[in-house]
């Protein structure tokens, strides 16, 4: 019997080379008509190819290696032949040179002084080893980074958006607030949604925010939605005028407003969610909490402490030193010469 080459079928009509990705026999093993002796891989498909006659199995290609559509890989002999001699014989000078596919070879005629170094000095090259050597266009891709919403209307969304154009640090898109769709612009922004769309908005890509919500009476609404942001997993911008002036040692958190004409001290501290209004004056080393409120106006002398979620008055006065306790109210024009305790609310 003349010995029976087992070839490199056409597996998918874009591959032109396949890879040997197992023998199921021995070298050297007898095999059965239509037994199947190899599995092939293409970049798609993996099939089983079977011997077309009996006899002993003599492979030529490793596994793992690629070779060109109609290359013999193995053949069927009617005497059997050592494993070793037959292997050895199979590995030729090839690997140590680079091949090209058609594919590749035509993308090289295309795109003349690419550099090939890069490729792999030996084995299939393919097409998409060319297509990564060719430079791609630069292009700017549109993404929300800087882009910002606001949450909340009035007094302090006008600041907010004024202060955001002034900057141009920020794409400002839209205002999300509880009237929607009622209302549908508010001092040339778009009303964009409600608190139903905070999540829809983080979902699709928006990740800064401005909590635009005050004080009303006696009571600070600023803290529910700051909270209720930061869980959604908003990042809470900082606002700053450019007509504030904040001494380059202070220490501020996230989320706050400086408004026009505002000074902020040496070695002050400053934490969340904190509005500092109109010529509001803040003393060197003084320490402001979370989601207060300094209006228009109010002194601060050095190291004054603010408790969290409170309220210093329009043209309030707070003697040096002075510690103010958390979600306290001071009604406008006060002079604060003394601590003042938790839950407090003086009047004058």
């Amino acid at each position: 019997m003349k010995d029976e080459a087992i070839r490199i079928p056409r597996i998918d009509i874009n591959d032109d080379f396949v890879m040997v990705g197992q023998w199921l026999v021995e070298n050297g093993e007898y095999v059965m008509e239509n037994q199947p002796v190899a599995v092939l891989e293409t970049s798609k498909k993996t099939v089983e190819i079977p011997a077309e006659s009996e006899g002993y199995l003599c492979i030529k290609v490793q596994e793992g290696e690629e070779r060109e559509v109609g290359a013999e890989i193995a053949y069927i002999s009617e005497k059997k032949t050592p494993a070793a001699e037959s292997l050895k014989a199979s590995r030729k000078d090839e690997r140590k040179t680079r091949r090209f596919t058609k594919k590749a070879e035509k993308l090289l005629k295309e795109y003349p002084g690419l550099d090939i170094t890069k490729l792999p000095e030996h084995g299939i090259i393919r097409e998409q080893d060319i297509l990564e050597l060719i430079p791609k266009p630069y292009q700017i891709e549109e993404t929300l980074t800087n882009h910002v919403l606001i949450y909340g209307r009035g007094g302090f969304c006008k600041y907010a958006v004024d202060i955001i154009n002034q900057t141009r640090a920020y794409q400002l898109d839209g205002i999300i607030e509880f009237h929607y769709p009622e209302n549908t612009e508010i001092y040339g922004i778009p009303v964009i949604g409600n608190d139903d769309e905070l999540e829809s908005f983080y979902k699709n890509g928006y990740r800064k925010i401005f909590n635009a919500v005050g004080f009303r009476e006696q009571s600070s609404y600023r803290k529910p939605p700051y909270e209720k942001l930061k869980k959604i997993g908003y990042e809470m911008i900082n606002l700053v005028d450019c007509g504030a002036r904040i001494s380059s040692t202070v220490k501020m958190g996230e989320g706050n407003l400086i408004c026009t004409g505002a000074c902020i001290g040496s070695d002050s501290i400053l934490g969340n969610n904190i509005i500092v209004n109109v010529n509001a004056a803040i003393s060197h080393d003084c320490i402001i909490s979370d989601h207060c409120h300094i209006a228009s106006g109010a002194v601060l002398a050095g190291g004054v402490t603010i408790g969290e979620n409170s309220l210093i008055g329009q043209g309030v006065s707070v003697y040096m030193g002075t510690k103010i306790g958390r979600n306290v109210v001071i009604y406008n024009g006060c002079s604060i010469m003394k601590d003042i305790p938790d839950g407090t609310v003086v009047r004058e």
